[in-house]
C-alpha cells in the first residue's frame, strides 16, 4: 500500500507536470506565431518534444496498467495464501498439499513484487526523462525570447532606414524641382453650402 500510494503520488505530480508542460507549450505556440525568423525551426522541435512526452505518456498510462494489474493479482495472491493458512489450522489431512500451494504462491508473491519494482523503477526513468524534455522546451523558449528581441531590435532598425531613405528621397525631390501638393481642397459640408 505504502509503494502503490507513492505511486499515486509520482503519477499526481507527472501529470501536474504535464499540465504545465501543456501550458508552456501553448505558450511556446503562441510565442512562435510572433516570431517569423526562425520560427519554423523552433516549431519543427516543438513538435518533436510533444511527440517525445506523447509517447513518454503513454509509456506511462501502460506502465500504470501493468502496475494495477499486478497489485490486483498481487490481492489474489494474499488472499490465496490467506486461505491455505486456515485450511493449515483446519486439518491435517491437506497439510503438505496446502504446504506446496504455499510455496507456490510465494514464489509468485516474490515474483509480483519484483515486477511491481521494476515497474516503479521504469516509471521513474519516464519521470526523469520527462523532466529532461521539460527543461529542454525551458531551453527552446529562452531561444525563442532571444529571436523576439532580435525580431524588435531588427525592426527598430528598419524603421529609422525607412526614415532615412524618404528623407533622402524628399531632398532629392525637392534638388530635382519637381512640384508636390502639400494641400487639397475638400467638398464644402452642408452647413457651408446654406451659408
Amino acid at each position: 500500500e505504502r509503494k502503490s500510494r507513492g505511486l499515486k503520488r509520482a503519477l499526481k505530480k507527472i501529470i501536474s507536470m504535464k499540465q504545465k508542460q501543456n501550458q508552456e507549450r501553448e505558450f511556446f505556440k503562441h510565442k512562435m506565431n510572433e516570431q517569423k525568423l526562425e520560427g519554423e525551426e523552433v516549431e519543427g522541435k516543438l513538435d518533436e518534444v510533444e511527440a517525445q512526452v506523447m509517447g513518454l505518456e503513454a509509456e506511462l498510462e501502460r506502465t500504470q496498467q501493468v502496475v494495477l494489474s499486478m497489485e490486483e493479482e498481487k490481492d489474489k495472491n494474499e488472499g490465496k495464501f490467506k486461505r491455505v493458512m486456515q485450511e493449515l489450522r483446519d486439518g491435517h489431512k491437506e497439510k503438505e498439499k496446502a504446504r506446496l500451494m504455499i510455496e507456490k504462491l510465494k514464489g509468485t508473491i516474490g515474483t509480483l513484487t519484483k515486477l511491481q519494482n521494476d515497474e516503479k523503477d521504469k516509471t521513474e526513468r519516464l519521470g526523469r526523462k520527462m523532466k529532461e524534455q521539460m527543461k529542454r522546451g525551458g531551453n527552446l523558449l529562452e531561444k525563442l525570447e532571444e529571436k523576439n528581441f532580435e525580431l524588435e531590435r531588427l525592426k527598430v532598425e528598419l524603421r529609422k532606414e525607412q526614415t532615412s531613405r524618404k528623407l533622402a528621397y524628399n531632398q532629392l525631390q525637392d534638388m530635382q524641382g519637381k512640384i508636390r501638393v502639400f494641400a487639397r481642397c475638400r467638398p464644402l459640408v452642408s452647413g457651408e453650402v446654406e451659408k
